[in-house]
């Protein structure tokens, strides 16, 4: 029998080899969840609370080495072997559906036939698009979370502990992308005691290639956050995308048509302050200046003046606080 590795084995070899995929296996299959992902920038291996069965208790374990696709020599037909390629699609419309809807078709047939009881795949917030770890357990939320994904970069098998050993279920079928797969058929193939009961209960492996699949920091800081104007035409026109630049408030300020509407003019005593005004006037009356709105206080002598109160009375109330000027 050969000698069975621990987490420290893994991170050597794998982790700090760079060659760590971000599949999750090693954190789902941890029985002791000593294993975990941090989701910065630039972190792109799990992180280890520094516990682990083997270095710490001495008992056997290898869970995390044996469930990683990246410890093995992998095949060089990248495909796999297969009995026949065909182009699907499905015969039904299926809501988000992006690439024909053949997956989500078959889980959600799958499921109504009772062949499954879970899936594990990814989903993404509808804001932000950041990616997400996910277990899918009813036709609902198969629909909900239909659709291509372009942020494949997340442990998606972070949510196989949970189908499997919280809610256990026994006839799981996991989505992803070939590193995914690859970990869930390691799973599947072992013969480590703590990987069987996973194995048993992953009924089916649907792989998804891997092109078009992007790092959500990486999307986010280097394209969204950095890309000008003209790198979005450029990139949107190719695409056939109708789009349109949203005006900031100082485009509207520095535009010469908005200008000789008089549109914006400033404020009389605010410091070149402007305001919104309609350009459109009666004929031959001339139009009045917008003016600042006045302090609190400012008009306080002549509105008690206009009232008929006599200058050293205003002075009084004024002293006593009961008006402002």
């Amino acid at each position: 029998m050969a000698e069975k590795k621990s987490y420290k084995n893994l991170t050597e070899e794998v982790w700090d080899a760079g060659t760590c995929s971000g599949c999750g296996g090693c954190v789902a299959v941890c029985p002791a969840d000593a294993l975990f992902f941090i989701d910065e920038p630039g972190i792109n291996h799990p992180s280890s609370s520094g516990y682990c069965k083997m270095e710490t208790d001495s008992v056997p374990c290898g869970a995390c080495y044996d469930a990683c696709p990246r410890t093995r020599e992998q095949k060089k037909d990248t495909i796999g072997s297969y009995r026949k390629l065909v182009r699907a699609q499905a015969t039904t419309a299926v809501p988000h559906q992006q690439n024909g809807g053949a997956v989500t078709a078959i889980l959600l047939a799958a499921m109504q036939e009772g062949l499954i009881d879970g899936v594990v795949t990814v989903t993404e917030d509808r804001w932000n698009h950041k990616p997400s770890s996910i277990l899918v357990t009813s036709a609902g939320e198969l629909i909900e979370h239909a659709g291509s994904r372009y942020n494949w970069s997340v442990p998606v098998l972070r949510s196989l502990k949970t189908a499997i050993i919280e809610k256990k279920l026994t006839r799981v079928v996991i989505v992803g992308t070939p590193c995914v797969a690859q970990a869930a058929r390691a799973m599947k193939n072992s013969s480590n005691d703590l990987l069987i009961p996973f194995g048993r209960s992953i009924r089916l492996i649907i792989g998804l290639f891997c092109t078009e699949s992007f790092d959500y920091h990486t999307l986010m800081e280097e394209i969204f956050v950095t890309a000008d104007w003209a790198d979005w035409l450029t990139r949107f026109t190719k695409a056939g995308i109708t789009f349109g630049p949203i005006a900031r408030s100082d485009d509207h300020l520095e535009c010469p048509q908005v200008a000789a509407n008089g549109m914006l003019p400033e404020m009389e005593g605010a410091g070149g302050m402007r305001t919104v005004d309609s350009p459109i006037c009666i004929a031959g009356e001339k139009k009045t200046p917008p003016r600042r709105a006045p302090e609190i206080g400012e008009h306080t002598r002549e509105i008690l003046a206009s009232m008929g109160i006599a200058g050293a009375e205003i002075d009084r109330i004024i002293a006593s606080g009961a008006a402002r000027a």
